[in-house]
Formats: C-alpha cells, sequence, structure tokens
C-alpha cells in the first residue's frame, strides 16, 4: 500500500482487515514521515488455522448427522457453533488463530450418548486440524419372562410357574439375527446391549415337554 502526498510528521497506522486467511494485526505503529523522503513500514500477518470435525459411529464407523458443537477459546470465550451434516463433516466457517481451543458437544446425534467432557485441541498456524469424534449409540436390552400357559401333568408344573431353557432368536428390522437367549431357573433371559430400535422375538426351542 502506498500513499502520497501527505504532510511531513508522526502518523499512527494500524490495520482494520487482514487478507483471507491471515490473523488481523490489530496494534497501532507510529510511522514518521519526512519531506522528500519515502517510509516504509512492515505488517507481518500470521496464517491462520482452520478446523473440521467428522462424527462417526463409535462401532460401525459410519457418519452422524446432527452433532452440535461449541468451540471456546483459551478465555472460554465462544468462537463459534456449528451442526453436523449427512456426512458428519463440521467445518467451521471462520479461520481461527493458531492457540489452545475446547470444543463441547451441546446435542448429539439422535440415537447416541452426549459426550459428557471437552475435547481440548491445539491449532496450528497455516494448517488444518481434522478430528475424528465418535459417538456410542445409546443401548438396551430386551427381557423375556417365560412361564407356564397351564398345568403341566407331565413335569407336574403349576400355571404360572417359570419355564428353564426356552430358546429365543432376537432379530432386527433387516431380519438379522442379533442375540440368541436361553432363559434360566427363574424363566428369565436378557439380551446383550442393543441399539436403540425395533426388533422382534422369536422362540426357536420350547422347554421340555411344551
Amino acid at each position: 500500500i502506498k500513499l502520497t502526498g501527505m504532510e511531513a510528521g508522526t502518523y499512527y497506522v494500524r490495520e482494520t482487515q487482514a487478507a483471507e486467511g491471515y490473523v488481523l494485526d490489530a496494534t497501532t505503529k507510529e510511522v514518521a514521515v519526512y519531506w522528500g523522503k519515502t517510509t516504509t513500514i512492515e505488517v507481518k500477518n500470521i496464517p491462520t488455522a482452520t478446523l473440521r470435525l467428522k462424527k462417526l459411529d463409535s462401532i460401525t464407523g459410519k457418519p452422524l448427522m446432527g452433532a452440535e458443537f461449541i468451540v471456546y477459546d483459551a478465555k472460554n470465550n465462544i468462537i463459534g457453533e456449528s451442526t453436523s451434516a449427512e456426512n458428519g463433516l463440521i467445518q467451521f466457517p471462520r479461520s481461527l488463530p493458531a492457540g489452545q481451543y475446547k470444543l463441547k458437544e451441546i446435542k448429539a446425534p439422535d440415537g447416541y450418548v452426549l459426550l459428557d467432557k471437552p475435547i481440548s485441541i491445539t491449532l496450528k498456524s497455516g494448517e488444518t486440524q481434522e478430528i475424528e469424534i465418535p459417538n456410542d449409540p445409546i443401548r438396551g436390552q430386551i427381557q423375556i419372562v417365560k412361564k407356564s400357559a397351564d398345568a403341566n401333568p407331565i413335569t407336574k408344573a403349576k400355571a404360572g410357574a417359570a419355564l428353564a431353557d426356552a430358546v429365543f432368536e432376537v432379530v432386527n428390522d433387516k431380519l438379522e439375527v442379533v442375540d440368541t437367549i436361553t432363559t434360566d431357573s427363574r424363566g428369565i433371559a436378557n439380551t446383550k446391549d442393543l441399539p436403540l430400535g425395533r426388533y422382534a422375538i422369536r422362540e426357536i426351542t420350547a422347554p421340555q415337554y411344551y
């Protein structure tokens, strides 16, 4: 930037807008201008850093949509907020100065556990930091209680008695068998932890004499 036709004297210069991809130098610089001479000052800008997040299912690795994050600087000032897209990516729109930051998930994708602790990161000048952040699916169990519908004349079990050794298959909405369980002496069988969803239960082996 060259300025001409200025009177001799002392001036103060401050950058008000940096070039794209660089950190603004907001310091004020004192400049002395003399008759018949050209005064040159240098203003150095540091390249900014870029932050990109990718949300993934911790089990399958598939991208997750709908996770909301807030970015804080080292002084806990909010720098930005964004939501993961269908491809799981969160691209924060503004470039950031190098330094320490914290990421806090404020909304997990539907069906997933919210991260309970902030994530600390270090951004380096001129670099893009991409971080993969997995979420665990919310899980639950299915419990089956097997009882005798009527009195059994062979086993002498009364109506309502608990029945052991009944075997069940648990099938997901894709008709895939996700678990096989057997009732114990209390007539109870529990599945392993399963992701939220719709399941079907089918008995593949009845208790003896039933």
